[in-house]
C-alpha cells in the first residue's frame, strides 16, 4: 500500500498548504491591507494537483463511490466478468483522456503562469501523469479479477508484485 499511499500523503500535505495560504491571504489582504499577489495562484495551483494526486489514490485503493444496483444481483462469476469488463474500461478512458491531454500539453508548453513564472508544463503536466497512472491501476485491477483474486485493494497488490520481483 506504499504507493497509493504516498499520494494520498502529498494530497493531504497540499490541502494543508492551501488551507494556510488562504488563511494567511486574508490576514495580509484584511488586517495588513497588503495582499501577497501570488497566493491565490500557488493555492489553485496546489488545488488541481491535491484533486488528481487523490483521484490516483482513490483508484489505486479501489475506494471511489460505486453503484451496485445490479452487481447484486448477478452470480460470483458474472460478476467477476463485469467488474473485469468495467476495470478495463475505465482503464481504456484513462489512457484515451492521457493521449489527449498530452497532445494539449504539448499546445500550452512554453507558457508561465502570472504571478509564480512556474511553466504550465508544472501545473498541467499532472493531468496527464494522473490519468497514466489511473489507467495502469485499473489495468493492473482488471487483470488481478480475471486472475480471480480479490482486487478491491489495488495498490497493496501492485506492492506486493513488486517487492516478489525486486526479492526474487
Amino acid at each position: 500500500m506504499k504507493s497509493a499511499l504516498f499520494f494520498r500523503t502529498i494530497a493531504v500535505a497540499l490541502a494543508i498548504l492551501i488551507l494556510a495560504i488562504m488563511v494567511t491571504q486574508v490576514f495580509f489582504r484584511y488586517v495588513l491591507e497588503d495582499p501577497i499577489m501570488w497566493a491565490e495562484e500557488l493555492a489553485r495551483y496546489s488545488y488541481v494537483w491535491m484533486v488528481f494526486l487523490a483521484a490516483i489514490f482513490v483508484t489505486a485503493e479501489h475506494s471511489h463511490v460505486t453503484v451496485t444496483l445490479a452487481d447484486d444481483r448477478l452470480s460470483q462469476r458474472f460478476r467477476r466478468m463485469w467488474e473485469g469488463l468495467v476495470a478495463f474500461l475505465v482503464a481504456a478512458a484513462c489512457f484515451v483522456i492521457a493521449f489527449g491531454s498530452f497532445s494539449w500539453l504539448q499546445e500550452v508548453a512554453g507558457g508561465s503562469s502570472a504571478a509564480l513564472g512556474l511553466p504550465s508544463e508544472i501545473y498541467y503536466g499532472v493531468v496527464w501523469g494522473a490519468f497514466i497512472l489511473m489507467g495502469l491501476y485499473s489495468v493492473i485491477r482488471g487483470f488481478l479479477i480475471l486472475r480471480d483474486k480479490d482486487a478491491t485493494n489495488t495498490a497493496s497488490e501492485v506492492d506486493q508484485a513488486l517487492e516478489e520481483s525486486v526479492g526474487a
